[in-house]
């Protein structure tokens, strides 16, 4: 009925969306899923090699047909597999590079394949056999089989690629070499100690009232621009936040239900009823018992005094209501060491049980006789412990029960060290000989079953709140009177970081189409800056499913490529440039004499670093402090240092006691260590040297 309402409402906004819709979808038609000319299928171009809509279509449906998982960031893997691929391809023509046939032939069907074969399809060699017989047979090539051979093809360039890398990665890493003054140096760096005493005053701790100008932005940006320097267009958005939550009468509404089910929940008359019960009402049960350290922290206090049968609650805990009941109590063995003889038999198969449970019969008398149940085990078991005497390790449990329910409930609930129990299962008739229980305590486990209704806004609510969000967009249609409007909402705007054409997420919001959808909104050639989206953008509860936000955006800036702007990047660096001028407001009142003294006046402790080096700067239970570390080395023992600002605070410190290095010890060890750490870094380094230094063409906003 709301959705009704709605319609009705907005009739000449719904028509001329539809109109918009339809004019879109012919000149789609017309111009090829780029939206470009007709039949324009290039997603972009690398040094003037295009790379084309439809084989990279072809890679992505091969590679992930059928996977679970974020669509986005596979389509970006895709992306970066066809521009390394392409750049590859340049380079090794210029070296005279290449992967031959043989060679080829030898990845995918020799005694040492490609990782790529091995990973697809080292669990399966028969299928890999298949594929080679259908290869040299031709029957690849009919038709029928397009889908294998177009996965097979796209196989093969990936393994071309990544064999193209590795002989272009080997040719850069024979030329590394690693001086000596560099080795030697790096050896001082690493052996010369230091250990110091340090105050450290936390950014937050320090009370200074500071106001940013767009000199203190600048400087940060100017401080560090490859930090902040982008090789294509950045824009800005604006967006404002509706968070849908459930109403008072929502929340009653669901109580009742929960009343209700607790109802029907008491009727339930044993655990077969219980466990089933909460399972069709969406709950929990687990037929294991666990101690009370292992339950919901809301439920350790009241089930210790509850009697089996009994339930408690309705209760709220992580904004849902919660029933739980005590199904059993007992305490149970935390571990137990067992033998057993395994006569498989199918459950299904009366014939099968009949003769495996004869066969145990007779073994258990042999035992009951004198017969040692070790040689039994041996000579009779048919799994995989009768190599060992039948000796099934130490068992729990949760594990046990993991593998093999039936088995689980014989050992642990109700049996007693030294008895002989035979037992039923999937896999046959098990004889189990329990050794020992071991006990950790006399407290009792439990056995619980959980219902969890969550709290969460009605359709009616969410309906309610679009229809708010709705009319605002109606009403306001452009950045100055959607500011207003939100206002008199209690509403107002947050400005993004920089995003890019591709990127698909958006500051908290997170990953995902309606992330992507803003995004793309945001780049289409027609938006202007002030614009705001016709769309209400919904994000959906990633558990529950119901529209959680109603999201309205709009266009806040537009960034040309290079060191970006105080503007673009006010609200991404707002906190990094605060606690730099409170540190340096800091800095310049400190006169420090005396660590005590500065410890006791911020509140703070003196501590003691050891063993720091320049080398290696980490200080526990800090982190990475490359300029404290460098200030100890820097300052004469027993003296005062001037006052750091390191990555989380402002610091003093004065060093007790440092070491020097000493002569090198083992050149070439060090020479050969820096070397290899080097070459481990070639291939990354170089696909990335490529990158920055190609002339690359980025379509595939245009497509998805």
């Amino acid at each position: 009925m709301a959705l009704i309402t709605r319609i009705r409402k907005n009739f000449w906004l719904l028509l001329l969306v539809i109109g918009f819709a339809l004019a879109s979808f012919i000149l789609m038609d017309a111009s090829g899923p780029g939206g470009g000319q007709q039949g324009d299928t290039t997603m972009g171009t690398i040094n003037g090699k295009k790379i084309d809509y439809m084989d990279y279509q072809l890679a992505e449906s091969t590679y992930y047909q059928g996977s679970q998982g974020e669509t986005f960031s596979k389509r970006e893997s895709i992306w970066n597999y066809f521009v390394e691929k392409t750049l590859l391809a340049d380079l090794a023509e210029d070296l005279g590079l290449a992967v031959g046939k043989e060679e080829m032939n030898d990845l995918q069907f020799g005694a040492t394949p490609s990782p790529i074969i091995q990973q697809n399809w080292g669990q399966n060699p028969s299928a890999l056999s298949s594929y080679k017989t259908m290869i040299e047979d031709g029957s690849i090539n009919d038709p029928e089989r397009k889908p294998i051979r177009d996965f097979w093809r796209q196989q093969s360039q990936q393994i071309g690629k990544a064999k193209m890398q590795d002989k272009v990665s080997n040719l850069v890493s024979k030329a590394i070499y690693t001086p000596s003054w560099m080795a030697e140096a790096s050896f001082k760096d690493d052996n010369t100690k230091v250990d110091f005493e340090y105050v450290k005053i936390p950014f937050d701790a320090i009370d200074a009232n500071v106001a940013l100008s767009d000199a203190d932005f600048s400087s940060y940006i100017n401080k560090y621009p490859a930090r902040y320097t982008e090789k294509v267009e950045t824009r800005n958005l604006q967006y404002a936040v509706f968070d849908v939550v459930p109403s008072s009468e929502d929340t009653t509404n669901i109580l009742a239900k929960v009343n209700g089910i607790k109802a029907d929940f008491n009727a339930s008359a044993n655990a077969a009823s219980d466990s089933l019960f909460a399972l069709q009402k969406g709950g929990v049960y687990n037929p294991v018992y666990y101690k009370s350290e292992n339950l919901l922290e809301s439920m350790k206090e009241p089930i210790t005094s509850m009697q089996a049968g009994e339930i408690y609650g309705p209760y709220v805990d992580n904004n849902s209501y919660i029933l739980f009941k005590l199904i059993d109590s007992r305490n149970v063995a935390d571990t137990v060491k067992a033998q057993q003889i395994l006569i498989n038999a199918d459950p299904n198969n009366a014939i099968q049980v009949a003769t495996a449970n004869n066969k145990i019969d007779s073994l258990e008398r042999l035992f009951k006789r004198g017969v040692s149940f070790d040689s039994l085990a041996i000579k009779n078991s048919q799994d995989n412990t009768a190599f060992n005497g039948g000796d099934m390790g130490i068992l729990t449990q949760i594990g046990t029960y993991q593998a093999n329910p039936p088995l689980a409930s014989a050992i642990f609930f109700g049996a007693r060290e030294g008895d002989l129990l035979k037992v039923k299962t999937p896999q046959g008739i098990h004889l189990v000989k329990i050794n020992e229980m071991t006990y950790s305590d006399a407290e009792p486990e439990y056995k619980v079953a959980m219902i969890s209704e969550p709290i969460v806004p009605s359709q009616e609510t969410q309906n309610r709140m679009s229809d708010v969000v709705s009319e605002l967009i109606l009403a306001n249609r452009d950045v100055d009177a959607m500011t207003s409007a939100l206002a008199s909402q209690g509403v107002s705007f947050q400005s993004s970081a920089p995003v890019k054409a591709n990127d698909y997420t958006l500051d908290a919001l997170g990953a995902g189409d309606t992330s992507r959808d803003i995004i793309k909104w945001a780049f289409d050639e027609i938006r202007e800056v002030g614009d705001v989206s016709t769309n209400v953008h919904t994000y959906t509860d990633p558990v529950n499913y119901f529209d959680s936000k109603y999201v309205i955006a709009a266009l806040k800036s537009v960034n040309p490529k290079g060191l970006q702007s105080v503007e673009s990047l006010r609200s991404t660096l707002e906190p990094q440039v605060m606690n730099l001028k409170k540190a340096e407001s800091l800095v310049s009142s400190l006169n420090v004499t005396n660590l005590e003294d500065l410890a006791s006046q911020y509140n703070a402790t003196v501590e003691t670093a050891t063993n720091a080096s320049i080398g290696s700067p980490f200080i526990p239970g800090i982190g990475n402090e490359p300029d404290v570390v460098g200030a100890a080395n820097a300052t004469a023992n027993q003296a005062i240092s001037r006052p750091i600002i390191g990555k989380s605070g402002v610091y003093v410190l004065k060093p007790i006691s440092k070491s020097e290095a000493g002569d090198v010890v083992n050149l070439p060890g060090i020479k050969s260590n820096l070397s290899r750490s080097m070459k481990s870094q070639v291939g990354f380094r170089l696909i990335e040297s490529l990158k920055d230094g190609a002339k690359m063409e980025d379509n595939r906003s245009k497509f998805y």
